[in-house]
């Protein structure tokens, strides 16, 4: 198989990983040092399904001054699974019999084909310099409430109304809708001013 090097909190941001598994790599082994839960709960799998490939994590258990090592060192397979995982408490060794080319299969690796990198250029841009502080929002929202809007419907009136039900019965002044929810034979363009 095909093998990438991640480092402990490189496994916490998801470039490090992409660029890993876009060079070829179908197994990542991860040196790791981990300082608490996030990092073998959610980021570890969380690259796996990202890339579509294997990660091999090994990190200490015990203390050490000034910290304590969580343990629980794993093997995830591209689907994100969890499919051995060491102790929080003890030394142990982990033998897991992987095959890399599952890594491969054209269904999880179709999340490559559809990447947008136009959206995120500015990634790469050295000279861009991210905004530091937020400043006051152009549309006036002043309340702490949002609400993710789940319709069934395509209809823009009745997800609008989902919507407004929202901000009667809690006050939310942000609301998320899903993605591609309607076409633009019904996106009306009355609907949207309201």
């Amino acid at each position: 198989g095909s093998f990438g090097l991640i480092i402990c909190a490189d496994m916490r941001i998801p470039e490090p990983a992409r660029c890993t598994a876009l060079s070829g790599a179908q197994v990542l082994l991860n040196l790791a040092n981990w300082g608490g839960p996030d990092q073998y709960e959610i980021h570890t799998p969380a690259r796996a399904i990202e890339n579509h490939c294997w990660i091999v994590s090994a990190d200490k258990v015990g203390s050490e001054p000034g910290i304590r090592f969580p343990g629980h060192s794993q093997v995830v397979n591209p689907e994100g699974r969890v499919v051995a995982e060491a102790s929080g408490v003890d030394e142990e060794l982990l033998i897991v019999d992987i095959d890399p080319s599952e890594a491969d299969h054209v269904s999880g690796r179709k999340r490559f084909s559809g990447r947008r990198p136009e959206l995120y250029q500015q990634l790469c841009d050295p000279l861009a310099i991210p905004p530091r502080e937020i400043k006051e929002n152009s549309a006036g929202i002043t309340g702490r409430y949002v609400a993710a809007c789940q319709v069934v419907s395509s209809r823009v009136h009745e997800a609008l109304a989902v919507c407004e039900e929202a901000y009667r019965l809690d006050e939310a002044e942000l609301m998320v809708l899903p993605e591609l929810f309607t076409g633009p034979d019904i996106f009306y363009e009355n609907e949207i001013r309201q």
